[in-house]
């Protein structure tokens, strides 16, 4: 196992499109901790540190896909990664905390939004270890005016992980469901990578 990291964050089997490049220069992805490397998976009574964010006992994720030995490849994947653990720490950690989403897929407001008002308008939490694996540029980095892409696919896994209601403790319907996702990944003029697109395939389950 490479090493610990966070549910990719999913939003709806909707295409979420990234919003064009303004003149402005983005913030640079920079999470609490920034610089910190990811430490090994903790045990259900321990807190964990994910891409610089401190996931409370008993939620975590992993990354299992080997990175890249490319290293235009590896920043790619690590970006991915990093952005989705601000989103899913925003989102379940946070309730819906929208200062996390400059951090995460641009133009993603309103699908956040109404998840986030699922997750605060039920009560609900997440438990277990969350997994992504299977990482996979299926194009190649390719350079246009306002800066560079590249797509890829990820699988997530919940395994035993589960949403459930904090005043119940009664197992929810996933806020974000396991499966197959498509991405595409967006440098702009800044050098920051962001996610641009981020849909759900057609698998409800993954090969591995």
């Amino acid at each position: 196992m490479r090493r610990a990291g966070t549910g990719i964050a999913v939003a709806t089997v909707a295409l979420l499109s990234a919003t064009a490049c303004g003149t402005s220069k983005p913030g640079v992805f920079h999470p609490a901790g920034a610089g910190v490397g990811a430490t090994a998976t903790p045990s259900s009574a321990s807190s964990s540190r994910v891409a610089g964010f401190q996931f409370p006992p008993g939620h975590t994720g992993e990354f299992t896909t080997q990175m890249p030995g490319s290293a235009s490849q590896r920043n790619v994947v690590k970006a991915l990664e990093d952005q989705q653990a601000a989103f899913r720490y925003a989102l379940y950690v946070k309730a819906g905390d929208n200062r996390y989403l400059r951090w995460t897929e641009a133009n993603i407001a309103p699908t956040f939004e109404s998840m986030a008002s699922r997750v605060r308008t039920h009560h609900i939490a997440e438990r277990g270890v969350i997994q992504y694996s299977d990482i996979t540029l299926s194009s190649p980095i390719y350079k246009f005016p306002s800066g560079s892409g590249t797509g890829g696919s990820f699988c997530l896994q919940a395994g035993s992980a589960r949403d459930y209601d904090t005043r119940s403790g009664k197992t929810v319907s996933a806020v974000i469901p396991s499966g197959l996702y498509q991405f595409a990944m967006h440098k702009d003029p800044g050098g920051t990578w962001k996610v641009a697109q981020l849909r759900k395939g057609s698998a409800s389950t993954c090969s591995q």
